[in-house]
């Protein structure tokens, strides 16, 4: 329990070490979301992006270029990779988001095994790459068992050779339970802008590089979306 409180309370980062933030606690709520994945799957690449579309950081920097927020310490520079996990935040919509990056190379998974049991969600960043199921199945298992909710962060994309339907029977043998698409998502380049929050209730506009913004949801919808989330919330009750 005490590993797990100074977890949870190392959110600011500093040259590549924690401290207890001293900031003032911020309105809305709170949410711990973890980021885990095989070796090189670009997790801290992810984390990268979500602060500069988040407005954590003015550009986004590149692993490659050793500029990112995440592996600043001297080691993870020279390797490119993670060694030690990277613990960052923003605001979103008046709710303060704080991602534990945890090393995917499986000298580290004590990482991972540590940060899981406090977080309230996982972010599951994975490849269509055959080679690197079994290491997604023990971090699969590691969240099935603790019964976090979990999403497959499908990255490298343009590395893949066949489409969606095709990935997503590729990595289902990793997870207990059946893999499931967004809706209207695929690998040809398509992006939703519209997009909405059926547990808060909310509709939004996502921009490119730009703050998102709520929007009213038009009379039609928002029976489309009373129904949605009736059946969303059966289906958690029956899980």
């Amino acid at each position: 329990m005490e590993r797990a409180q100074r977890l949870s309370a190392r959110v600011t980062q500093e040259g590549g070490r924690y401290e207890r933030s001293q900031s003032r606690e911020p309105r809305g709520r709170s949410r711990l979301v973890s980021i885990v994945g095989p070796f090189q799957s670009g997790k801290t690449s992810l984390l990268e992006g979500i602060l500069a579309r988040g407005g954590a950081v003015a550009r986004q920097g590149s692993v490659r270029e050793g500029t990112t927020v995440g592996d600043s310490s001297s080691e993870g520079r020279s390797h490119a990779m993670s060694v030690e996990p990277n613990v960052a935040s923003i605001d979103y919509f008046g709710d303060r988001l704080t991602f534990f990056d945890s090393p995917g190379s499986i000298e580290f998974i004590h990482d991972m095994r540590y940060a899981l049991p406090v977080c309230d969600a996982g972010v599951v960043v994975c490849e269509a790459d055959p080679r690197k199921v079994p290491a997604l199945q023990v971090i699969l298992r590691e969240l099935e068992d603790l019964g976090l909710p979990r999403i497959l962060f499908l990255n490298k994309i343009d590395q893949a050779n066949g489409g969606l339907r095709e990935t997503l029977e590729m990595l289902q043998p990793a997870s207990r339970t059946p893999a499931a698409a967004a809706p209207d998502s695929g690998l040809g380049g398509w992006r939703r802008h519209r997009i909405v929050d059926l547990a808060l209730e909310r509709a939004f506009v996502y921009r490119e590089a730009a703050p998102s913004s709520v929007i009213e949801m038009r009379q039609a919808y928002s029976r489309k979306k009373s129904r949605a989330r009736y059946l969303m919330l059966e289906k958690l009750a029956d899980l």
